[in-house]
């Protein structure tokens, strides 16, 4: 009787033990799937950066065929411009010159703004990394965890087997 006791509490224990991994294997997957949108989002976050340096990159090659394209007008039409109206040249040079001040301005902040962009995207990429790496950590440490508990738990069943035999 006595026997039957110790048996049916070792059964109820390895009971509670495999409804303890069924849980730990849930977490497991849920870690998993956590780990998978963490790797989507790091691909997003990289394609997104990548765009946008093309489009940057774009537009300050655009900015500055402009700025050589108007600097070549500007030349041709002062020469033609100081041969007609030698009064009206300075009031339209320094119009032109303000204009290109501001592409040079816009160029100017457009590079930083992409040095801005590069630093927030490597120091997300690296916030994303050590998540990453820390929750292959926590999958790792449960991991092992449930071979642990369930090890114990195949032991305790091939105890009681032996026990009953």
């Amino acid at each position: 009787n006595k026997h039957r006791k110790t048996m049916k509490l070792q059964l109820h224990q390895a009971i509670i033990d495999i409804e303890h991994l069924r849980r730990l294997d849930g977490k497991v997957e849920s870690v998993l799937e956590k780990l998978v949108d963490v790797d989507s989002q790091l691909a997003s976050l990289i394609s997104k950066e990548s765009n946008l340096r093309k489009t940057i990159e774009t537009l300050v090659a655009d900015t500055e065929k402009a700025n050589k394209r108007t600097a070549n007008l500007m030349a041709a039409f002062t020469a033609n411009l100081m041969q007609d109206v030698r009064q009206s040249f300075s009031q339209d040079i320094k119009g032109l010159y303000d204009g290109q001040s501001d592409l040079q301005r816009f160029c100017h902040e457009t590079r930083l703004a992409m040095g801005d962009v590069e630093t927030s995207v490597s120091v997300t990429a690296k916030k994303l990394e050590a998540a990453w790496k820390e929750v292959r950590l926590d999958v790792e440490g449960l991991e092992t965890k449930r071979k642990r508990d369930k090890k114990g738990v195949d032991e305790a069943i091939q105890f009681i087997n032996g026990r009953t035999i």
